[in-house]
């Protein structure tokens, strides 16, 4: 895979450079204003972290109902998804085909995002050998990444129902309505004020990392 990925790279490189420096690629027409996505932001922080109150005040430590929290997260990633896709539809021009969703190119778009994924592989396994050779320099060599609380979760699971929930929560909504408010509109705003695609891009990559 790491090799495919690394051809795929090269040959996408050297054949079309104008794309690798993302000049001439499509703009998202909207009238978005660009404090938007910081208001967008601003609800989602903000309704998570009363829910999760609410929650731990609702459930404290009685662990039959800790699985609560998967559920009741997923529905709120849910709708707060479906409220930024009903705003896209409301500022962008073309309406969600403009802001870069189009059911009847679903298809065609998912098996592009597949030989997408396999050329950035490579890049992300030297991003993943750069983490841990960096960790073990600062903190010795028994520095290990730790493993996401959903796998913890997930091992640890003794219902079929309780596994689903966090797979789709972990594997589906929350990475969709992550890269609806950062990608689309996040980045989109950053691109309308400085012009330039990859500025957008590694600015936007930093509070996505935080």
């Amino acid at each position: 895979i790491t090799t495919a990925g690394l051809a795929l790279l090269i040959v996408w490189m050297l054949r079309d450079p104008d794309a690798v420096m993302l000049r001439g690629g499509p703009v998202r027409r909207n009238s978005m204003a660009a404090f938007v996505p910081l208001i967008l932001i601003g609800i989602w922080l903000a309704a998570t972290t009363l829910v999760m109150v609410l929650l731990r005040w609702l459930i404290g430590q009685r662990a039959e109902l800790q699985a609560m929290f998967y559920p009741a997260n997923a529905l709120l990633q849910a709708a707060l998804a479906a409220g930024m896709l009903l705003t896209a539809r409301a500022l962008f021009a073309r309406r969600l085909k403009g802001f870069g969703l189009d059911l009847r190119t679903l298809g065609k778009d998912a098996l592009w995002a597949l030989v997408y994924l396999v050329a950035a592989y490579p890049l992300i396994l030297i991003g993943l050998w750069a983490v841990l050779a960096g960790g073990r320099f600062v903190r010795g060599p028994g520095f290990s990444m730790e493993t996401h609380e959903s796998l913890d979760f997930l091992a640890g699971a003794d219902s079929t129902a309780v596994q689903t929930v966090v797979v789709v929560f972990a594997v589906v909504i929350v990475p969709f309505f992550e890269e609806v408010l950062f990608r689309g509109f996040l980045q989109t705003a950053l691109r309308n004020l400085s012009r330039s695609g990859w500025l957008a891009i590694i600015v936007t990559s930093a509070p996505f990392a935080v």
